[in-house]
């Protein structure tokens, strides 16, 4: 992988090092999974690859500029179908509750939509 994006951490982090690219880039976004990422250093040193701390939020204080145009970037993109986002469930907005339940029981991937 050219580019790791990492909002899990721990065991996860570490098992896709495994598979960086010679030059790849790991972004560390988070830590959903509730354990810290402790980095097999000697994995980047043998793919010359790097691991980069990234929290959006911090753009937003620092780059307030640049974050709107990077989100007006990705809805032009959208626009054109050169992304698509995945959604993994839908649900009417009365059934929230369930949504709920489906994202605290971790059953859920990619975005959950609720329709008006």
């Amino acid at each position: 992988m050219d580019v790791i994006f990492d909002p899990v951490g721990g065991e996860v982090f570490n098992l896709a090092l495994k598979v960086i690219a010679v030059e790849g880039r790991a972004l560390i976004i988070g830590f959903a999974g509730g354990a810290i990422q402790q980095i097999a250093a000697n994995r980047l040193l043998l793919k010359n690859a790097s691991a980069v701390g990234a929290i959006w939020g911090g753009y937003f204080r620092s780059h307030p500029e640049y974050t709107h145009e990077v989100v007006a970037d990705c809805y032009a993109m959208l626009a054109r179908g050169e992304i698509e986002p995945v959604v993994s469930a839908r649900y009417p907005l009365n059934d929230l509750p369930a949504a709920l339940r489906a994202l605290a029981s971790r059953r859920t991937w990619g975005k959950v939509l609720l329709e008006v």
